[in-house]
């Protein structure tokens, strides 16, 4: 077990947790954790993880318009419009104005730049995936996504 799932356990006082605690609790730091080996990885590019997963989407799901990456990640169109404006003054999206069509929003793209900084984002990304199931068989790991699937199936329902 690492620190981090001792010193939760620390917090709850030695209190006797249930098997649900624990998983939640496990499954909260195993995000927290790839999370912040994620983030190590993106600074490295001088970059927040918003505009990391904007070049994802984007090297995805070219020429969609600001709304649509909003939509999609669930934010505001006004903070979108602050990420989508750093990465244009970095070089890594440009704007174009449909032509020919009702739809006057600006499509976006990437630059070059921004198609090599996402490819070299996707590398770190799944390194950081890698890592995370690293000390797992291929049998563990179809185990594992079983149980998290009938969870996932179970939450839904």
């Amino acid at each position: 077990m690492s620190l981090r799932y001792n010193e939760i356990i620390e917090q709850s006082g030695g209190k006797t947790m249930s098997k649900a605690d624990e998983i939640n609790i496990l499954m909260r730091s195993i995000m927290l954790y790839e999370q912040h080996f994620f983030e190590d990885q993106v600074a490295a590019f001088n970059i927040t993880r918003s505009q990391a997963q904007t070049l994802g989407y984007l090297e995805e799901h070219p020429g969609v318009n600001q709304r649509q990456i909003a939509d999609h990640f669930s934010h505001r169109e006004a903070s979108v419009s602050g990420v989508l404006r750093n990465l244009e003054k970095a070089g890594y999206i440009e704007k174009h104005v449909s032509t020919g069509t009702q739809d006057r929003s600006k499509k976006i793209y990437l630059t070059r730049s921004g198609q090599d900084l996402s490819q070299q984002l996707r590398t770190s990304f799944n390194t950081t995936n890698d890592q995370s199931i690293g000390g797992l068989s291929d049998s563990e790991i179809d185990v594992l996504l079983d149980l998290l699937t009938k969870i996932h199936n179970h939450q839904t329902n």
